[in-house]
């Protein structure tokens, strides 16, 4: 299948009938990202193939951003998220308390300009990683979002850049 200069609706429309086209209740398991552009590129991309609607303008409503490019100026690297920013999209994407924990530390990182912040905030993002990974049953909608091999493989493939 040949998905690039595709919108993500149309690579889900090629997919057929077997792939679910309700997406949103899938939740993007956060614990592997090491990126908060990525995985806030994800989370994009599933809203994206969710709805025939969503562009950047209609996502940043969703979240109660005020200037509609605000979101795609982020996710296209031109600026970095704010704190005010990183409460809302922890709100909005339903994180938990680790995951937030998480989240927030994905932010740090994405603002550290010293080596040392980098070491510090990175040996916070292994404790909380030793921490996920000690429980033992995957919550439900991590269920549902691994459960079928595609879902993860084609948030990656309409991630991916040209």
């Amino acid at each position: 299948m040949e998905s690039e200069g595709k919108r993500p609706l149309q690579v889900l429309n090629e997919l057929g009938e077997d792939f679910p086209r309700d997406l949103m209740k899938y939740k993007v398991p956060i614990f592997l990202y090491h990126s908060l552009i990525d995985y806030l590129k994800t989370c994009y991309a599933l809203e994206n193939l969710n709805s025939k609607e969503t562009n950047y303008q209609t996502f940043s409503t969703k979240l109660g951003l005020k200037s509609k490019s605000h979101l795609s100026i982020i996710l296209n690297g031109q600026k970095l998220v704010s704190k005010k920013l990183s409460q809302k999209l922890t709100n909005f994407f339903e994180l938990g308390n680790l995951e937030a924990e998480y989240f927030n530390c994905l932010w740090e990182l994405s603002r550290a300009k010293s080596l040392e912040e980098k070491s510090i905030i990175q040996d916070n993002i292994h404790h909380i990683l030793s921490q996920s990974n000690s429980a033992s049953a995957l919550e439900l909608n991590r269920y549902h979002f691994f459960s079928k091999w595609h879902i993860p493989v084609v948030l990656k493939l309409v991630t991916m850049r040209k």
